[in-house]
């Protein structure tokens, strides 16, 4: 869901105001984390965890999944027109 808002005064700094519903779907509490990325703002809720690569690898590792069908994907044939 995309809402407009308007920046609000608090003191020296601005908030803004967020509907409790969304509030609610996001599950944020009283503490979040606010982080600057790619030019806005992302507002997500301190349990929120990304995954790094190093992690993502060691999981795929410990699950002992063959994934050696990966390696054999021709990668060009995605790219080619498919439709016939």
């Amino acid at each position: 869901m995309i809402k407009r808002s308007k920046l609000v005064r608090i003191g020296n700094s601005r908030g803004i105001r967020i509907p409790q519903a969304m509030i609610q779907r996001a599950g944020l509490s009283e503490e979040v984390v606010i982080e600057e990325k790619n030019g806005g703002i992302f507002v997500h809720s301190t349990d929120y965890s990304k995954v790094s690569w190093e992690e993502t690898y060691s999981q795929m590792a410990a699950s002992e999944e063959d994934w050696s069908d990966w390696a054999e994907m021709d990668i060009d044939s995605l790219h080619e027109d498919q439709s016939v």
